[in-house]
């Protein structure tokens, strides 16, 4: 089966329409044999306990931020390794579609400028995580946009400029 397929059906949990439980309970050993077959050629599959572990049961404490995905935690890994969890919140402005697609596009994009991705982790309808490399000091878009100082400028603030002409030094990401 192809990894878009498998995405798919990774993604079929958030779909609107209700199911017996019976069938969820199905859909979830699928959904979990296709997360292992898919962890198997491009990512590693991380089990939630390990993760909840790695950011101490998901904690305020290692909170990084909030996206349109959901919540953001720091986490180490056992190996020792940091790492960014990307939580799908329930109240997530992203759904399945978008989920699919940013693990299967950042399974795919090897890039300097681009966070790797690690891994991935689905338990059941609810818990949906990404598993990242972590990457120290603020976010991009804190970079790029600082707070206003009060007053409208003209130029762009010094900042920017660097991690601009940074990116543009490399070729680009291409699919």
């Amino acid at each position: 089966m192809k990894p878009r397929a498998l995405l798919e059906r990774l993604a079929r949990p958030f779909s609107s329409s209700r199911r017996s439980s019976s069938s969820e309970s199905r859909r979830e050993k699928e959904e979990e044999a296709d997360l292992e077959a898919i962890a198997a050629r491009e990512q590693r599959a991380f089990l939630y306990e390990a993760l909840e572990a790695a950011t101490r049961g998901f904690s305020e404490k290692n909170r990084l931020g909030q996206g349109g995905f959901g919540p953001v935690y720091r986490g180490r890994l056992e190996d020792g390794r940091d790492v960014a969890v990307k939580r799908l919140g329930a109240g997530s402005r992203q759904g399945a579609r978008e989920f699919r697609n940013e693990a299967t596009l950042l399974s795919r994009v090897q890039h300097r400028n681009v966070v790797n991705l690690i891994g991935y982790c689905a338990r059941g309808a609810e818990d949906k995580l990404l598993v990242y490399e972590y990457v120290p000091n603020e976010s991009l878009d804190k970079i790029l946009f600082p707070p206003a100082s009060g007053h409208c400028e003209s130029t762009m603030p010094a900042p920017s400029i660097a991690p601009l002409n940074f990116a543009s030094d490399f070729p680009p990401v291409v699919n």
